[in-house]
């Protein structure tokens, strides 16, 4: 089977220092179809399966820490429809993976259930759960997000009063640098959703907003499915901001971009005072690969409808 790292190089993530995204949701899509494809021709996606006729691996008690053997000989996906559920199934020698909470994993889209059969097909003598954030977030999506619905619209929404790209240091260096790269998604962000301007404002000051504007952006981020959400929610608390991270789903700024406007204020540091050796370089390859992962997982979704806030 494909690697995944085939399919994350094409869409952008790199766990090297090196990193080169696509400018456009509509350039990520087909890089992933592509991959599609290939796994398609390898016989990766087999005929639907027939239920209830089929085994389950439950994959609740992987250990963290990589101890786990891997017990399995292959990774493949295939299509499911019965009553009201459709999507497609993630295998392990033909037996369906079943979440930490005993659900099935059944994706929504192929290019998703593609990419996350990919991070089980690359594992080797042992299993490493964090070499599969596609599947932690899918894992989230089935387990976490339907009961905590409410919880993650309001941790979304308090990102919103100090969010990152809302904030100016007051070193006027760090300031400019902020601007440069956060001015344009302030932009963006009034304009996209039909806002009035959003005000920047300074450290531990909450940005105001007017109660329409909350109202409305509640409301969007509540007619999102649990996928949306379970991507948004690990997108907004690894770049700081709702704003970016919406800028991030809608494909109006670059994964690189993205990543830089993020840690815009942890690059200016290192670049003054120098990298610390097994800190900020561990932080920043940790972070690149969160913020990559969930922009791709969001990418490997449904495109999001035109933005109607209320």
């Amino acid at each position: 089977m494909i690697r995944l790292s085939s399919l994350l190089t094409r869409v952008g993530i790199r766990t090297g220092s090196k990193l080169k995204a696509p400018s456009t949701r509509s350039s990520i899509i087909p890089s992933v179809r592509t991959f599609s494809s290939e796994v398609a021709a390898e016989d990766a996606v087999a005929k639907p399966v027939k239920a209830p006729k089929y085994k389950e691996a439950k994959v609740g008690n992987l250990r963290q820490d990589g101890s786990t053997m891997r017990w399995y000989k292959a990774a493949s996906v295939e299509p499911f429809k019965r009553a009201n559920e459709s999507g497609y199934l993630v295998l392990l020698d033909g037996r369906v993976i079943k979440t930490p909470k005993d659900n099935r994993l059944l994706l929504p889209t192929k290019e998703l259930a593609l990419a996350i059969a990919a991070e089980w097909e690359m594992q080797g003598k042992n299993i490493l759960p964090a070499e599969m954030p596609l599947m932690t977030l899918a894992a989230t999506a089935l387990d976490q997000v339907p009961e905590r619905r409410g919880v993650v619209v309001d941790s979304l929404m308090s990102h919103l009063k100090t969010d990152s790209v809302c904030i100016r240091e007051e070193d006027e260096r760090v300031a400019e640098r902020q601007a440069a790269l956060h001015d344009p998604l302030i932009k963006w962000f009034s304009s996209f959703f039909k806002l009035p301007p959003v005000q920047v404002t300074q450290l531990f000051a909450p940005a105001s907003y007017p109660p329409e504007t909350m109202h409305g952006l509640q409301w969007l981020l509540f007619q999102q499915d649990d996928w949306t959400l379970a991507g948004l929610d690990s997108l907004t608390h690894n770049t700081k901001s709702l704003i970016l991270s919406l800028a991030l789903w809608h494909g109006a700024i670059s994964l690189e971009d993205g990543i830089k406007a993020a840690r815009v204020e942890e690059d200016w540091s290192v670049d003054q005072y120098g990298e610390v050796p097994g800190g900020h370089d561990v932080d920043r390859v940790n972070n690149t690969v969160k913020i990559s992962a969930a922009t791709v997982f969001l990418h490997l979704l449904p495109p999001p409808p035109p933005p109607k806030l209320g």
